[in-house]
């Protein structure tokens, strides 16, 4: 049953573009901006343990309470609830399908950046070929943040891991735009690397198999057993050398290309889905 929940929130955030129209954790960015900055190290360290612990204690305590009325169906549709709302912020198959359509419609880099500006961020490319970059970069990245790590540890720990992962993931980038708990950024960047380094090498892996298989394994070799602070370099290349790409080069691509780049994302995330089946009918 699990599997069969994983399938339907998948198929959700793919086709359903849910992230696309339900604003997500608005209230906790709120929150988190409203908590108390002037506290000593020690206060410190421990309101940032309580605010990256409290959320999944207490989802976990709700899910496990309501998890077996009528015959599990409850607690089967509230896993489906956290899972999709953990999924995201950026809606990566939604935005690519409007960038898809502005490039066919041959637009400029301006109207390109704003038909996927959650992708873009704060970024933003002076031509069409500095946006593909930008592209390509933020949306090998943002598949594992937004979509594989979600589900990889809402696979090993239940609602409790995909939330820590998204509470952790929320609060770096708050930090790292220089919000709340800005003096905490390299610590919450440590734990949210340490939670991205299995599920990225195991995404790196699929873009291998889906796509060039002898110039993406050999990123992976290179970076398999590397630092925590590689995550995101190793999710680049391996995605853009599967592609038979060099992101360095800033090449601009065909809107063949970015067909193809929306078609390696589905097939990595199937194959995702289906060896996570295989371990879980295994464990």
């Amino acid at each position: 049953m699990s599997f069969i929940l994983l399938v339907i929130a998948v198929a959700c955030e793919r086709f359903l573009d849910i992230s696309a129209v339900t604003p997500r954790f608005n209230w906790f960015y709120d929150v988190i901006d409203s908590l108390p900055l002037k506290l000593g190290r020690y206060g410190r360290v421990v309101l940032l343990s309580v605010t990256i612990l409290a959320l999944p204690i207490i989802v976990l305590v709700i899910y496990r309470v309501f998890d077996s009325w009528l015959f599990h169906l409850v607690g089967f549709a509230l896993g489906l609830i956290i899972l999709i709302y953990c999924f995201g912020p950026t809606a990566i198959y939604a935005q690519l399908e409007s960038y898809i359509n502005a490039r066919a419609r041959g637009e400029e880099s301006d109207d390109l950046h704003n038909a996927a500006k959650d992708i873009f961020a704060n970024e933003k490319g002076k031509n069409v070929m500095e946006n593909d970059h930008i592209l390509i970069t933020r949306l090998f990245q943002d598949f594992n943040s937004s979509i594989a790590a979600v589900i990889f540890w809402f696979c090993v720990l239940g609602p409790f891991g995909a939330v820590l992962y998204r509470v952790v993931s929320l609060l770096q980038s708050n930090a790292r735009q220089g919000k709340s708990m800005a003096e905490e950024l390299p610590f919450l960047t440590q734990i949210l690397n340490l939670l991205d380094w299995i599920p990225a090498r195991l995404v790196a892996l699929f873009y291998a198999f889906m796509g060039n298989h002898r110039a993406s394994f050999a990123v992976l070799r290179q970076y398999a057993i590397s630092g925590l602070e590689n995550n995101e370099r190793l999710l680049v290349e391996s995605g853009s050398q599967a592609m038979n790409l060099v992101v360095s080069d800033n090449p601009e691509l065909s809107l063949k290309q970015v067909f193809n780049l929306r078609s390696l994302l589905d097939k990595t995330l199937i194959i995702y889905l289906i060896v996570l089946l295989i371990l879980m009918l295994i464990f």
